[in-house]
């Protein structure tokens, strides 16, 4: 996740991105230390703080064993979320 808020405000990314809840809250904090860490050791970061917030804000939280149906070129293809027992958020997909 921490290449995000780069791929979606510079690359333009704009594929439907899925994650659980506790991933997005992690995931948001983490860019958050890591745009400060960045800051303060190299002097510069590529993305802004409200990047981070635009990037984080346009995935779709999914609660586990919620189906969401593809669609585009991935009609046709369902993917699920099942908590995966290792660590806070985390999932395997089918």
């Amino acid at each position: 996740m921490g290449g995000l808020p780069y791929a979606v405000a510079h690359l333009g990314l704009d594929a439907p991105v899925y994650a659980t809840l506790p991933t997005v809250k992690m995931g948001t904090m983490a860019s958050y230390d890591a745009y400060c860490a960045l800051r303060r050791q190299v002097g510069r970061v590529p993305y802004t703080l409200n990047e981070v917030d635009a990037a984080f804000d346009r995935i779709v939280q999914l609660k586990y064993s919620q189906t969401v149906r593809l669609s585009g070129r991935a009609a046709g293809i369902s993917v699920v979320p099942l908590a995966a027992g290792v660590g806070l958020g985390g999932a395997i997909w089918r």
